[in-house]
């Protein structure tokens, strides 16, 4: 039986770009598009949200920049019916930005698969049931609330499940900033909370 997959799109308001990942999800159970402007919340709030207004069995929270077609659906599907209580994500790939990007697909590669620490420009999957075991997304956070997330399902012993197929996000960020001081401070900003979550979330 095909699972029900409801599509959880958290935008920091109405006018962020969306429409033409909503069009690539005819093939899912159903999508949820969810402000920030409307809830007054953060990410981790729009999600949350999104979860509570979802009726399909697993939830999948995408960035509003990425790009899927009906392999990635076929993928998750396969995924999501093998190992139904885990917690699943793509490889991460850029559609766009700075060619420089391809040392952080690999760095993501390194970090999501050889220490299981994806975050959520992967796209999250995992069941309704689990979510909720899970309390959902933490609130409060400035930034990192997928990062914190992981951690979370990694204490209640949820399996991380990589899939191979990559899931495309922009890098236009990289283009603006510059590739070499966002990469940094990407870098910087994971590794700290890194070391929180640990103390924080582990150690309780």
């Amino acid at each position: 039986m095909k699972p029900t997959i409801s599509v959880i799109v958290p935008i920091r308001n109405e006018n962020e770009p969306w429409q033409e990942l909503v069009s690539q999800l005819s093939d899912v159970y159903e999508v949820i598009v969810v402000s920030g402007s409307d809830i007054a919340g953060g990410r981790a709030a729009c999600m949350n949200e999104g979860a509570r207004r979802a009726r399909g069995d697993y939830l999948w929270f995408l960035h509003a920049d990425c790009q899927v077609n009906s392999s990635h659906i076929e993928c998750l599907a396969r995924s999501l019916h093998k190992y139904p209580d885990a917690l699943h994500y793509f490889r991460l790939v850029f559609h766009d930005g700075p060619w420089m990007l391809v040392f952080n697909q690999w760095g993501a590669y390194v970090r999501s698969h050889w220490f299981n620490i994806p975050f959520g420009d992967q796209g999250f999957c995992l069941s309704r049931a689990q979510f909720n075991k899970l309390k959902g997304y933490r609130l409060g956070l400035s930034y990192g609330e997928d990062h914190v997330f992981v951690w979370q399902a990694r204490k209640a012993k949820v399996k991380l499940m990589p899939m191979r197929k990559g899931l495309g996000t922009s890098g236009r960020t990289y283009e603006e900033r510059g590739w070499l001081k966002n990469s940094l401070i990407y870098q910087w900003l994971w590794l700290r909370q890194c070391f929180w979550c640990v103390r924080k979330i582990l150690l309780v």
